[in-house]
Formats: C-alpha cells, structure tokens, sequence
C-alpha cells in the first residue's frame, strides 16, 4: 500500500495547484497510514478529484485491510510563535525558556 501510493504521490505532486503530498505509517501500527494532500485552492483540488488518477487512489483505498477514513479540511488561517505566546499568557513555552526565566 505505501508503494502504491508513493506511485500516486508522484504525478500528482506535478499537478497546478498541489503544494505538497506525504504518505506517513504509523510505527507502531503498520496498518496505519495517513495521505495527506495540500491544495492550493478548493478549486485545484476539485480539478484534481476528477481526474482519472484520482478515481485510482479511492480504489486503492476500497482495497485497504481496514476501512478507510477520507477527510477534506480548509486552513483560512495559520498562526506561529505569536499566537503561542499570546496563549500561553506570558508563560514558559519550552524548557529553555523556563532556564532562562529561573537565571534572571
């Protein structure tokens, strides 16, 4: 199944719009194993759906052990060490700055 797919990634990593495209296996549950696609749009990954190669990744995962879950989300927003901080309320994030806060 990973070699099936990382034969799929391929093409489709060329295709307008797709950003990215990973295959993951869970370590300790071999049968697990994560797809994950990154579209540039709603509208690049609806051209991609109805593509041909795409109606073969779904027969591939109808041929899976264990049921598949097929899951399409939408990031509007990304936020980073700002955000962190901002939640974190003026606490320690990491370690390093707990160390750093106690030698002060």
């Amino acid at each position: 199944m990973i070699r099936a797919l990382h034969l799929f990634m391929g093409p489709t990593q060329v295709e307008p719009g797709c950003l990215s495209c990973c295959v993951y296996q869970n370590a300790d549950k071999s049968t697990v194993i994560l797809y994950m696609e990154h579209w540039s749009s709603w509208e690049t990954l609806a051209m991609h759906i109805q593509t041909t190669r795409y109606v073969q990744l779904i027969e591939l995962m109808e041929a899976s052990l264990e049921t598949p879950l097929l899951s399409f989300h939408n990031m509007q927003e990304a936020r980073g060490m700002e955000y962190l901080k901002s939640v974190r309320g003026g606490l320690p994030i990491s370690s390093i700055d707990l160390i750093k806060s106690e030698e002060k």
